[in-house]
């Protein structure tokens, strides 16, 4: 009997190692390993200039960082044998481009980080197929703007990093509706105003960073800085950069008034009046925030 367990453990070991064997075998120059339970490829500084269409199907996380890449095309990883990877790295590839369909077929991807590059645009649709996304991190680039919807559908995202970018403004539809998103850091870009709606559809945000834009803290600005602070969203030092007068005073001061210079709404003549009475009424109005007296 004892033979026989013996004979049953160790065909079983066998067919472990030949498993492990098998998929750790399909590295090319990563290196692979078991890490927090699931197989991964570290294939940082491999001079890779595209992905690698030899490594194990079976590796759930993988780490491109420091590869000169350049681009990423059409279906890059899905045509490669690497769609069931759930984290993947991609941090200082020299990437500019990035094609809309890069990401497609990556059904199971949950956290994606192209921190560090050269991206200058993203598709709207390049994140479509990937609706298992939690974290998203696009720190350390060029966009200057993001596509509407670019976020949008994605009942799983959380987290998304947007800060060292040259953004100068955010449209209100760039999440959709109903966003799940709890954190977002918009630091250091070049934001000067933000509408007022913008929060409206998050439901479970937590954190906004917003420090090191280039804040207008006129009265266009005062509803969105007032919810900001109502929410108490405001974690880090976030200050006005103009006008010159409240330059460097910090959002949270509640004593800080975000207004507009009044402006003439009446008279308005588009012409000289002749005036043949001694007593001549005009009307005057003016709007401004605060209201002007």
């Amino acid at each position: 009997m004892a033979s026989k367990v013996s004979l049953v453990f160790l065909a079983s070991f066998i067919a472990v190692m030949g498993e492990l064997q098998d998929w750790s075998s399909q590295c090319d120059r990563c290196k692979c390993k078991w890490s927090s339970g699931k197989k991964s490829a570290d294939c940082r500084n491999a001079s890779y200039n595209t992905i690698p269409g030899n490594l194990s199907n079976e590796l759930r996380d993988i780490d491109f960082s420091n590869n000169p890449l350049y681009e990423l095309k059409a279906r890059e990883f899905a045509s490669k044998n690497l769609s069931d990877v759930h984290k993947l790295k991609l941090l200082n590839c020299s990437l500019r481009d990035v094609n809309y369909k890069a990401f497609e077929g990556l059904s199971l991807l949950i956290e994606l980080d192209l921190s560090d590059n050269k991206i200058l645009k993203l598709h709207a649709d390049v994140f479509k197929s990937n609706s298992k996304l939690r974290i998203v991190l696009l720190s350390n680039n060029r966009l200057k703007s993001l596509e509407e919807g670019l976020f949008a559908n994605k009942t799983h995202l959380q987290k998304v990093y947007l800060n060292n970018n040259l953004l100068d403004s955010i449209d209100n539809n760039v999440f959709g509706d109903n966003c799940t998103v709890t954190q977002i850091d918009l630091s250091n870009n070049m934001l000067k105003a933000m509408d007022g709606n913008f929060l409206e559809n998050f439901s479970r945000i937590t954190s906004l960073l917003l420090e090191g834009n280039q804040w207008n803290c006129d009265c266009h600005l005062q509803t969105f800085r007032n919810i900001t602070i109502s929410k108490n969203l405001i974690t880090s030092r976030t200050v006005c950069e103009d006008p010159a007068k409240l330059r460097g005073q910090a959002w949270i001061d509640q004593h800080l008034i975000f207004a507009c210079m009044p402006e003439i709404l009446e008279p308005n003549f588009p012409e000289p009046i002749d005036v043949t009475s001694p007593n001549y009424t005009i009307t005057c109005k003016v709007q401004g925030v605060p209201t002007p007296i």
